[in-house]
């Protein structure tokens, strides 16, 4: 499965990506469809060739990485436990024990053994896994989808036994 998103972070407004992005390829897909047609094809290019200039516009007034938060990340949960399996994003930094996670304008991306299995604005996700290790990895992004540079990421292996009942969010002390 193949997820776009076209984001902007805060310059122009977004429906500026996408008013650029449907020019550049419906002007593209329309001049192939009515090939033949001269007068509408050249129309059809010139809508093309603008929303090519417009996205390079665009990408010229984008920054290039957000700025990054005081704080890296960490998982908290039981390293061998019943499915569902809760995982806790505690957000840590050299002052206090707790950040928050994700914090505003952010969100968490959860990925087990290499997919994309959540996307969470809170700090806390309840996984159902199929008996086994795993590895749980967890991303800190902005709201608008893009990644911090170098990534703010976590990792946590975890043993399921099988199903079983409701477990309790770890906590996020030191």
């Amino acid at each position: 499965m193949i997820v776009a998103h076209i984001v902007t972070p805060g310059g122009p407004p977004l429906y500026a990506s996408w008013l650029a992005s449907l020019a550049l390829f419906g002007g593209a897909l329309g001049s192939l469809v009515w090939w033949r047609q001269v007068r509408r094809r050249s129309v059809l290019v010139a809508i093309s060739g603008a929303g090519l200039i417009a996205t390079a516009v665009l990408l010229v007034v984008q920054p290039s990485a957000p700025v990054r938060p005081g704080y890296g990340i960490a998982l908290v949960g039981a390293r061998a436990a019943t499915s569902p399996v809760v995982v806790r994003a505690c957000g840590i930094d050299a002052v206090v024990s707790s950040a928050p996670v994700p914090g505003p304008d952010r969100l968490l991306l959860i990925s087990v053994d290499g997919r994309q299995r959540a996307e969470i604005h809170g700090g806390t996700v309840a996984l159902p896994l199929p008996a086994g290790d795993h590895r749980v990895v967890a991303e800190l992004i902005t709201a608008d989808h893009r990644a911090f540079v170098p990534p703010i990421t976590a990792t946590m292996d975890v043993t399921v036994t099988g199903p079983g009942p409701f477990p309790v969010a770890s906590s996020c002390t030191r």
